[in-house]
Formats: C-alpha cells, structure tokens, sequence
C-alpha cells in the first residue's frame, strides 16, 4: 500500500515529505485534492462505460 501512496505522488508530481509551514500547505492540499479527484472521476466514467455495456440488450 505505501508504494501506491508513493507513487501516486510521484505521478501528480506532489513531494512525499509533508509541508513545514502554512504556505506550503494550502498548495500541496489543493493539489493533493485535485489528484484524488481526477482519480475519482476517471473510475466513475470506466464505471459509467462498465455499466452501459452491461445493461445493453441486443435485439
């Protein structure tokens, strides 16, 4: 699990050590949550293509 942590990061280019001061937090949390989202959205539209390929019906 924590080399998928780890590389999740390496991809969305975000440093693995956490920020020291305030102004580096807000950025690495805005970018941190852009990633997730992007992931998140990615697996809902292979969910979405999963789901209409399922429920088609040949006539």
């Amino acid at each position: 699990m924590a080399s998928v942590v780890a590389e999740f990061f390496q991809i969305t280019g975000v440093d693995i050590t956490p920020p020291t001061t305030m102004a580096e937090l807000i950025p690495y949390l805005l970018t941190v949550f852009v990633a997730i989202v992007l992931v998140i959205s990615v697996f809902r539209i292979v969910a979405a293509i999963a789901a209409a390929l399922v429920n088609w019906r040949r006539f």
